[in-house]
């Protein structure tokens, strides 16, 4: 696989400055989706950017336009630039598992707190005034005395979960939640 910087027309008539991919034979079959955006690492420094610019200018200039295909659509751009090996695959498939589990997990415990319930979080000790569908609000209590509100009007929590075991959570007034939105 090669590559190079190309001038290329759109169906739609714009033009736009893109990374092209060639197969052995040269013929292209792939480019990047979005247009070419220069930057570099703070370490590189505007050098890099330089000649990034430069090369891309004179790629842009020796080569001919290139025409993207109509068929190329925008969400492939005509090809795969890179393919995912089966490893990849797993371990997005054990990620996406894992965040189900949490997920269902947050919302078993968002179904245990209910108005008047107390819990605490890293900033405090909190009492739930209301509940949504997906929302708690909840208002900071006094640590001395809990009978006595202090702190902020309100704050709003989603999907409340215990953050230091998500295994064993148990709502009490003595578990850990974690605050996900405050106001």
């Amino acid at each position: 696989m090669t590559w190079n910087y190309r001038l290329c027309k759109h169906p739609d008539g714009h033009y736009s400055l893109n990374e092209v991919y060639y197969n052995d034979d040269g013929t292209p079959y792939a480019m990047t989706e979005s247009a070419v955006g220069f930057v570099a690492d703070e370490d590189e420094g505007p050098d890099e950017v330089i000649g990034g610019l430069e090369m891309a200018l004179k790629d842009a200039k020796e080569r001919p336009l290139f025409e993207v295909p109509k068929e190329w659509k925008d969400s492939d751009a005509g090809g795969e630039v890179e393919k995912r090996d089966e490893q990849d695959e797993e371990d997005q498939e054990a990620l996406r598992e894992m965040i189900e589990e949490m997920q269902a997990h947050s919302r078993k415990m968002f179904e245990t707190i209910e108005i008047g319930t107390e819990f605490h979080t890293s900033s405090g000790v909190w009492r739930c005034t209301d509940k949504g569908t997906r929302t708690i609000i909840a208002i900071k209590l006094d640590s001395e005395d809990k009978s006595l509100y202090s702190g902020p009007p309100y704050m709003v929590m989603e999907y409340v979960h215990d953050e230091h075991d998500l295994e064993d959570a148990a709502l009490s007034k003595d578990c850990w939640v974690q605050k996900f939105c405050k106001d």
